[in-house]
């Protein structure tokens, strides 16, 4: 191994050794690689400047007055905080003696006289190794700080995704239980219009969340200040390009349905089919076509809605693939119905092919 990997200058070994000229021997030599160094002369003095200095390695001695090099390394292992590698370098020679010191925590051992060139050989390993343990430590440590992150991305996601909907009377939704990359916003005017917004392709993780700041905030925004569908589209696409710093898209579909004129606004984005359909019948009156337009592009924008009366109630039906953030085909599934209730059937037939945990499905009834 090149020395340069390990530095020296900021690497403390603790010598523990009663006899001053051992320790002196030791010192002069450790101080010429580049080591700093602390020494002690006694087991309880290298329990007290262990729990001052805190040193990187430990070359310990074993026969001492008091605590020997055993019950030392024993207690220095009990209070590290992290490992650290402990070398005895001793005049004992017997295998008993270095059965015992591997036995109390040490990690290397030595006899006296020591070769220098050796002994540099095994404080360069240990400590090399100490440094991938650190790493393996930090790596870990990063792992969870980053899983806990997840954690409260994924609690912040499913809050604004599976919840949001449900704040209106005329919305109902299915969106799968861990959902991410779709969101769901319901919101209505002073007025009482009532705007409705689905997204995909949202990504994951913060870059998820970002989007979604950049899509809630002037959806709800807009919308408590009477603004125009048009204007919502055009103002989210800006915030998206304008505050995102790396590439980020979202295909949304904007819906805006007035009960008292009986008038419905449409802007599909290109990943949701939307139809309106006379529920009584089975019948599909409206197919509102994708613009295949995703937010948060730069260049031209096409914020313009489309438009639609209606005479009767009808049903408004939304739905996304989160997972290929594609159109879903509802059209085949509405005549796999049997029932009145459209929402329900459509939801089922989609669980009993195995994909219910990959679509969005959204109803807004149009009374």
């Amino acid at each position: 191994m090149d020395k340069k990997d390990i530095d020296q200058q900021n690497t403390t070994i603790m010598v523990v050794d009663d006899t001053a000229l051992n320790r002196v021997y030791l010192v002069v030599q450790l101080k010429k690689m580049g080591f700093k160094i602390v020494q002690a002369a006694s087991g309880v003095e290298a329990l007290e400047l262990f729990d001052r200095e805190q040193p990187d390695l430990v070359l310990m001695d074993v026969c001492m007055p008091g605590m020997n090099g055993y019950e030392v390394t024993r207690e220095i292992r009990h209070r590290a905080t992290e490992w650290l590698p402990i070398i005895f370098v001793s005049a004992v020679t017997s295998d008993e003696s270095v059965l015992e010191a591997m036995r109390s925590g040490g990690d290397d051992y030595m006899f006296k006289p020591a070769n220098f060139e050796v002994l540099y050989s095994k404080i360069e390993i240990q400590l090399m190794f100490r440094k991938s343990v650190r790493m393996k430590d930090e790596l870990a440590a990063y792992k969870a700080h980053v899983m806990a992150e997840q954690e409260a991305v994924t609690h912040f996601l499913q809050y604004f995704s599976a919840a949001e909907h449900a704040r209106d009377q005329r919305v109902r939704a299915h969106l799968p239980v861990a959902c991410q990359g779709a969101l769901i916003l319901s919101a209505r005017t002073p007025h009482g219009r009532l705007h409705l917004l689905l997204a995909s392709g949202l990504g994951q993780g913060l870059s998820a969340v970002l989007t979604e700041v950049a899509i809630f905030q002037p959806f709800y925004q807009l919308t408590s200040q009477c603004a125009e569908l048009s204007e919502i589209i055009g103002e989210i696409n800006s915030r998206m390009v304008a505050s995102l710093k790396f590439p980020q898209s979202a295909i949304v579909t904007l819906v805006s349905l007035d009960e008292n004129s009986h008038g419905l606004q449409v802007w599909n984005g290109g990943a949701s089919a939307v139809l309106l359909v006379d529920t009584a019948h089975k019948q599909v009156l409206q197919r509102f076509e994708p613009k295949n337009q995703s937010l948060g592009a730069e260049g031209a924008f096409d914020t313009a809605v489309e438009e639609y009366l209606y005479q009767q109630p009808l049903t408004l039906l939304l739905g996304a693939d989160i997972l290929t953030a594609t159109a879903l085909d509802l059209t085949s599934r509405l005549l796999r119905s049997e029932s009145a209730d459209l929402f329900e059937d459509i939801g089922k037939t989609f669980a009993d092919d195995g994909e219910s945990d990959r679509i969005v499905l959204v109803e807004l009834s149009c009374p």
